[in-house]
């Protein structure tokens, strides 16, 4: 599956799976039936409360929401409507970027062939075959949907409290695997078991120079020191930034 890189407010980027169509399609569900409420709780009120002569024009004024659904959830959700929030899947452009109002507009018209004419069917057909997760509306505009979703989630192997109000000093924390902040959980918690040993000492010193080459830092902290806020910078990492 291809991956987009999203450049957050911190200025980091991060790697974002491309929504697959069962993400979509459920998306499309959510939103159809939350379409289908809107239209039932109008006629509802229509017929209860409006006066015969003008229920047409209600109805009419009534389509607008209706019909425009799509275009104004993602414009003012940022890409997403209250399906692929449901789902954790978001429209972005396909460099990256935050996708504009004139991304949204154009998508939102190919939703006639993509969508409306043959049932859906064209779009989940351009979408399987593409491989980036495109039906006709995002290659025109640009654009692609990607899953919020991020695999790598927090095991309690690698879990640290993070202090109230932590400010996160390496971003390049997001270099590091899971494996390697497994290995710097271990050899800090030798260490603290340790202090006066030799091997652990030893340890730890070739753990930090391994982690400040792998981020491309120079610690400014004793070893110990900057190990501890490796780990506290990645669990914060991915509990408030990567999500």
């Amino acid at each position: 599956m291809e991956r987009i890189g999203i450049e957050t407010t911190q200025n980091v980027s991060i790697d974002y799976s491309i929504a697959s169509v069962g993400d979509r399609l459920g998306a499309f569900l959510i939103d159809g039936l939350i379409q289908i409420a809107y239209w039932i709780i109008v006629a509802v009120l229509v017929n209860e409360y409006a006066d015969y002569s003008v229920r047409d024009s209600v109805y009419m004024f009534a389509l607008f929401p209706y019909m425009f659904y799509h275009l104004l959830m993602e414009i003012f959700l940022g890409g997403q409507s209250i399906g692929k929030k449901a789902v954790k899947i978001k429209v972005v452009r396909v460099d990256g970027a935050q996708a504009t109002i004139g991304n949204y507009i154009v998508r939102w018209l190919f939703r006639i062939v993509d969508i409306a004419l043959f049932w859906g069917i064209v779009a989940l057909i351009v979408i399987s075959a593409n491989g980036k997760g495109q039906r006709l509306g995002d290659m025109v505009a640009k654009t692609t949907v990607i899953s919020l979703r991020r695999k790598g989630q927090l095991k309690a192997t690698i879990y640290k409290e993070i202090p109230k109000n932590y400010q996160i000093k390496h971003q390049e924390v997001h270099l590091l695997s899971e494996d390697d902040i497994r290995t710097i959980k271990e050899v800090l918690d030798n260490y603290k078991r340790n202090p006066l040993s030799d091997k652990a000492g030893e340890y730890i010193h070739k753990t930090c120079g391994a982690v400040e080459k792998k981020m491309g830092v120079v610690r400014n902290t004793t070893p110990g020191q900057f190990l501890e806020s490796v780990l506290l910078d990645y669990n914060y990492y991915f509990t408030h930034i990567a999500q």
